[in-house]
């Protein structure tokens, strides 16, 4: 009786993981994808400021 509720506990709480896991990985797909932009932003705006000079 005690292991089953045990089992049903540790399963839930994997499933929990998971979704954590597959949020963590969204997080940090977006903050690459964010830094790829800024980093991108700040050629572009060194390029221009370069040529206006």
């Amino acid at each position: 009786m005690v292991n089953d509720g045990l089992v049903k506990t540790l399963q839930r709480v994997k499933k929990r993981a998971n979704v954590i896991r597959l949020i963590m990985l969204i997080f940090l797909v977006m903050s690459l994808m964010l830094l790829v932009f800024a980093i991108m932003d700040i050629q572009s705006i060194s390029d221009n400021s370069m040529g206006n000079f």
